[in-house]
């Protein structure tokens, strides 16, 4: 009787323990197979795009400067805000942020917003506002002459292997600056466009894109005076005390020191708006003013050693080549630095 019992016992147990590992085991197997079907068919995980052949089609860019926010001299960067026009037979991209700032390898898209779309026979037309950072070579080593064409770089290079061709647009409504547009400091000029052809970086390729130029200037004459008017008077009023008598020496040394002192805090002035490493014109400008006024202070220190050893004809010479030495290099050297020749 309890030996029956205990092998009823034991076969219940072996029954659930069959039923436990089969419940276990069909997922696990279910898994392992759906893990293999995943493993023959890899492409449904990273599909792969064909390439399109777009050999012929023709994407007219143009560009209309509406204002020009800043120009960063140190970072090299500058903002605009324009009407960026598209045109093509083909399909336009839409005026949004992801798909313009493809349009822009050199620049950062801030802002897009659509303005207009039509058609022109089999031609569409996409107008949109933008709002882009570009870089730009600034070079300010004439400043404050300095002139610069900054360079803004349309195309999508993905569209451009592919075969599309990228060129500027015709119409000059759509192409240039509006009189409105401008900045503080700056004189806009035109704007001018090219279809530029360059070098793929994998296949060698010759690509195309459009390549606009705005050029700017600084005003001529406001910064001319913003820059070295205040220089000029403190070299003249040196220049001046030269009239002075010759036992008036003394004066005439507290004079240049004072200038050469007014000077140096002008260039400091100007050189942290700049904010550049390199020499400008505007630098060696203050230098040439530096070594006029030092010349001034050495020729006022030796006509008071001479007057205190009695030497008069010393002194009248040291007078005399002041005269002849101070304004000759005054005008020789101001030319050559400024027309840019030193």
């Amino acid at each position: 009787m309890i030996e029956r019992s205990q092998r009823g016992w034991l076969a219940r147990l072996w029954v659930t323990v069959a039923v436990v590992v089969g419940a276990v085991a069909l997922p696990s197997g279910a898994w392992a197979a759906a893990d293999a079907g995943a493993a023959e068919d890899p492409a449904e995980d990273e599909p792969v795009t064909p390439s399109v052949d777009r050999k012929g089609e023709v994407k007219e860019i143009g560009l209309l400067i509406t204002n020009v926010n800043k120009i960063d001299v140190q970072k090299e960067m500058w903002e605009f805000e324009g009407q960026l026009t598209m045109a093509s037979a083909g399909k336009l991209r839409k005026c949004a942020v992801p798909q313009i700032q493809e349009l822009f390898p050199s620049g950062t898209v801030k802002k897009v917003d659509e303005i207009d779309e039509w058609e022109d026979g089999p031609k569409k037309f996409r107008q949109c506002k933008v709002t882009v950072e570009h870089e730009a070579t600034i070079d300010v080593s004439r400043y404050p002459f300095d002139k610069h064409d900054l360079e803004i770089v349309i195309g999508d290079e993905g569209d451009a292997a592919d075969g599309v061709e990228f060129k500027p647009l015709a119409d000059p409504e759509e192409t240039g600056v509006s009189p409105e547009a401008k900045i503080t400091g700056w004189q806009l000029g035109e704007l001018t466009g090219k279809q530029q052809t360059y070098e793929h970086a994998h296949s060698k390729g010759k690509l195309t894109r459009v390549a606009y130029e705005l050029h700017v200037t600084r005003p001529p004459m406001s910064s001319f005076l913003k820059g070295f008017l205040a220089v000029i008077f403190q070299l003249v009023i040196a220049l001046v005390a030269l009239v002075l008598a010759v036992k008036a020496a003394p004066n005439r040394l507290g004079i240049a020191t004072g200038a050469l002192i007014a000077v140096a805090t002008a260039h400091n002035t100007i050189s942290s708006q700049i904010g550049v490493s390199y020499i400008t014109t505007a630098d060696k400008f203050f230098y040439l003013s530096y070594f006029l006024l030092l010349l001034n202070v050495m020729f006022s220190a030796a006509m008071i050693r001479a007057e205190d050893a009695k030497k008069d004809d010393l002194i009248k010479k040291l007078y005399k080549v002041a005269w002849m030495v101070l304004p000759a290099a005054t005008v020789l050297g101001s030319v050559l630095v400024l027309t840019g020749i030193i």
